[in-house]
Order: C-alpha cells, then structure tokens, then sequence
C-alpha cells in the first residue's frame, strides 16, 4: 500500500466525519450508527485501496483508531447538544476540521513508521508548535526528536492534541537530517 493510501483512508475518516457532524448538530441520539457508518465507510475506502478483502490487522488498526476517535467526537457532540453551547455549523466545522487533521497526520506518521520497519530504518518525529503557547503542545515540542512509534508525552501519536492544534512533525533519521519523503512511496502489498 502507497504512503498516500494510507492517509487518503484515515483521512477520508475524518472528512465522513465532518459531514456526519453537519447533518447531527446538536442531536446526540444515533452516535452508535454514526460509529458503525464510519467504520464501515473506512474499510471499504481501504479495501478499495487494497483490492480486496482486508486481512485482520489492518481491521484491527481502523477498529481502534475509529473507536478512539469517537470518543473524542462523543465529547463534542454533548457539548452541541448543549444549549449554552454553539451548535452552529462553524462548531460542527471545527470539530470536522480538527477530525480531518487529525486523521491525515496519523495516517502520514504510520505510513512513516511502516516504510521504516520495511526498509529497517530509524525514523524519528519531532512535534513543531505553531507558537500559540499550548501548554501540551509546547512540552511535546520540548521533548525534542522521538522514535516515530512512540508517544509523546500528552498521549498523542501525532497531532492533533486539541481543537484548534494546527501543529505540525518532522522527520529526521540518525543523523538529524530531514528525512526526504515522497509522497507516492512506499511498498505495495
């Protein structure tokens, strides 16, 4: 699988998500079938992509992140289905936007950390704030380069570490050069 199929599916996770958003703002029942709709759409993204049935690893993968990943969009539908909160479009934006980002910087860093167990490379991640001063983001920045299949130390694999982060990684290999990735590479299965 390119490197580029891994983060058009995550992705497309987030973007499922952001539609589902638009049409469930302020409305709390159904996120069952919301999760069950997402999961369903991303394995058939990824089988297309894949050309056939996925095998129980990759399901395992989309499984967990799906389920992680609702529950952060749990927490933001009971804040739109408050009505001292926005439950306007620009919210359900918001939060969209943030599940899409989200979604392409982990499919971008496992694609990464895929090519470097395939190739038997070291590749390591270093978190870049935008300098908004977030607390999280600034000690993540602080901990300098990390193996790309560790954690940083707010929990997070990649960004983003919060609504609104629009923070950023490089890559570096043993020597501390960038390592240069493009974007069509990567082995196929």
């Amino acid at each position: 699988m390119k490197l580029k199929d891994a983060i058009s599916i995550l992705a497309g996770i987030g973007d499922d998500a952001t539609k589902i958003l638009h049409k469930k703002v302020g409305k709390v029942k159904g996120l069952d079938a919301i999760e069950k709709q997402i999961r369903d759409e991303a394995t058939k993204s990824a089988e297309k992509s894949f050309g056939g049935k996925l095998d129980r690893v990759a399901q395992v993968h989309i499984d967990k992140y799906v389920t992680k990943r609702m529950g952060y969009m749990k927490k933001a539908f009971k804040k739109l289905d408050n009505p001292k909160t926005d439950t306007s479009k620009q919210r359900g934006d918001r939060i969209g936007v943030n599940e899409t980002k989200t979604a392409r910087d982990f499919g971008f860093t496992k694609g990464l950390e895929r090519l470097a167990k395939t190739r038997k490379k070291n590749i390591y991640k270093s978190w870049v704030t935008n300098g908004d001063g977030c607390p999280t983001c600034t000690a993540n920045e602080d901990e300098g380069p990390i193996p790309i299949d560790d954690m940083f130390s707010s929990g997070d694999y990649a960004p983003t570490a919060h609504p609104g982060c629009d923070c950023d990684l490089e890559f570096t290999d043993d020597d501390g050069n960038a390592v240069d990735v493009d974007y069509d590479e990567g082995d196929e299965d």
